[in-house]
């Protein structure tokens, strides 16, 4: 539990070695602690709120480190307390030091989350924007930190309170009519089942942007596949920039998928090198080609890679047939063989074609394809007005569930009450104005200490 009238500090800045550190202070005995603790104590006193100046940091007497800080008086600061924000030079010995002072003048260690803490109980933010911050912190693609920051800058508040606006409405209407329904002077609006539908929709739609965020912070698939011995493992070696896949001239050496992390344009994407598809009776290959046809299934972007001197075979016709109504970006390799078989194949079945020589390393057409082909699905992801976490999709889920309740029992008004009340204290949940400390608490757990 925290204690909210303890003076707390912790390091804001990862621990390590660095140029600089952030050490924060914040509670009623911050700037008290803090003058204690530094040599030229007539200049803080003269200080101005959110101005920095230079300072000497003391352990008694005992020159620490030349510091800058800035001064915060409550209610104006992030945890609506009074705050000092410490910048000391990076060094693990040195932040170390200025952290066992200020306990030693009366600061306790903060725990996890407990400046965004006490900045929700001050009323300096709400959960959703707590929730924001943490976030933004855990990012780790551009449309994840874009969601991040469009919830952080109100969209969330905006959205949550219009839904509850719109139910707080039908609520009243309805209760209005299971109270006064013999009344001639009250009158009822007759589209609040229409209103609901729409909120329906609209939170689908939440759903639908969150869970197309959600495979691109996981990283976008991308797979490499096609027959034996095309060039796939080649192809997979050079987007890596080094010899991950084993490369040789013999058929069937990739058995099972492979798979690397990389970042191309900001965006996370896991690349799949696959085993060549063919029929076989090899056990441990069928294995592998099973593999790969998962992988070709979950995968965004397929990149099919074929020999240009080898006939095309019914099995390759077939997949071709498929793929091409995906995704799929078709390479023919080993155009340095002076043959090329495939192309009028390709050409027979209205398909766009990369031509090229892995063994040449000509690779940057195919490359600039890959990337184009990432560009758009990252350039199609909606940026969210709500969801950015499991939390806030459970809710969402109950809300839209609840909703769907009423729609179902609309001609029994006191159920569609009671689903309406129900609806409103989940968006209520949202923002955290009821909930419970337990909940609260596991949110703030998550966050790193110092934040």
């Amino acid at each position: 539990m925290i204690k909210s009238k303890s003076t707390i500090t912790a390091i804001a800045t990862p621990e390590g070695r660095g140029a600089l550190a952030v050490i924060r202070i914040s509670g009623s005995e911050a700037h008290d602690i803090f003058y204690k603790c530094i040599k030229e104590k007539e200049k803080f006193k003269k200080s101005k709120e959110k101005c920095i100046e230079l300072y000497t940091f003391l352990n008694d007497k005992e020159i620490i480190d030349e510091i800058t800080a800035i001064r915060y008086k409550s209610p104006k600061s992030f945890t609506g307390e009074d705050m000092i924000e410490i910048i000391s030079h990076g060094g693990k010995i040195t932040v170390n030091e200025i952290v066992h002072t200020l306990i030693k003048n009366g600061c306790e260690i903060a725990q996890r989350g407990e400046f965004t803490r006490r900045a929700f109980n001050n009323g300096k933010m709400d959960l959703l924007k707590a929730e924001s911050i943490q976030s933004i912190i855990d990012s780790n693609s551009v449309i994840q930190n874009k969601n991040a920051i469009n919830v952080y800058y109100g969209s969330g508040v905006k959205k949550v309170e219009k839904i509850k606006s719109h139910l707080i409405e039908i609520l009243c209407d309805i209760e209005s009519e299971i109270e006064f329904a013999e009344e001639d002077d009250i009158k009822i609006r007759n589209n609040e089942n229409n209103i609901i539908k729409k909120l329906i929709e609209d939170l689908a739609q939440e759903q639908s942007r969150r869970k197309k965020i959600r495979e691109i912070e996981k990283g976008i698939k991308v797979v490499i596949a096609g027959p034996p011995n095309a060039g796939k493992s080649t192809l997979y070696n050079k987007i890596l920039g080094y010899n991950r896949s084993i490369v040789h001239e013999k058929a069937g050496t990739t058995r099972d998928i492979i798979t690397e992390k990389v970042l191309i344009k900001k965006a996370n994407v896991t690349i799949i090198d696959s085993a060549g598809i063919r029929i076989t009776n090899d056990e441990i290959e069928k294995e592998g080609i099973y593999r790969s046809e998962s992988a070709i299934e979950e995968s965004s972007v397929i990149i099919w890679v074929t020999s240009a001197n080898e006939a095309i075979t019914n099995e390759e016709k077939e997949k071709i047939d498929i793929l091409k109504r995906k995704n799929t970006l078709f390479i023919v390799n080993k155009s340095d063989t002076g043959i090329n078989i495939k192309e009028e194949a390709l050409k027979k079945k209205n398909i766009d074609y990369v031509v090229t020589s892995f063994k040449n390393n000509t690779t940057e057409n195919v490359e600039t394809e890959i990337i184009k082909r990432i560009e758009n699905i990252t350039n199609e992801i909606e940026i969210n007005e709500l969801i950015i976490n499991e939390r806030q999709e459970l809710i969402i889920n109950n809300i839209k569930k609840l909703l769907e309740l009423a729609m179902n029992s609309w001609k029994q008004k006191e159920i569609v009450s009671i689903y309406i009340n129900e609806a409103i204290k989940e968006v209520e949940n949202l923002t955290g104005k009821i909930g419970s400390e337990e909940i609260i608490n596991s949110i703030f757990d998550k966050f790193c200490i110092g934040k």
